[in-house]
């Protein structure tokens, strides 16, 4: 899975190209393990997991940022408060996990309507 010594930005990346694995897999049906209705259903869970997980990272890079503000170890480029940046990256996150929690409620209802659904010999 992942080492201790696993950076955050590389576990983000991993999971940016993850996806693109994803939307190369996903293109045409009849791909290896992508031509059942139960090979949506199991994917359409998967990302709602996914995107029911995003909020704890959002909250945690702003606490992060927070936290780094708060001890006097930030500094701005464009000579503004450090804060007023911080502050930003606070409501842009909070956005962010507002829309995670939409996505993640239609994820369900996307992985429930898939649920009766079975394939046709």
């Amino acid at each position: 899975m992942t080492s201790p010594t696993t950076s955050a930005v590389e576990l983000a990346q991993q999971a940016a190209d993850a996806v693109q694995g994803l939307n190369h897999t996903t293109y045409r049906s009849g791909t290896p393990g992508w031509y059942q209705p139960g090979d949506a259903y199991d994917t359409v869970g998967k990302l709602a997991a996914l995107s029911r997980r995003l909020p704890q990272t959002f909250q945690q890079i702003a606490a992060l940022l927070e936290t780094l503000h708060t001890a006097g170890h930030l500094t701005s480029s464009d000579h503004r408060i450090p804060g007023e940046h911080v502050a930003a990256l606070a409501r842009a996150l909070e956005s962010a996990t507002a829309a995670s929690q939409f996505m993640t409620d239609a994820l369900d209802k996307a992985h429930a309507a898939l649920s009766p659904i079975g394939h046709a010999e």
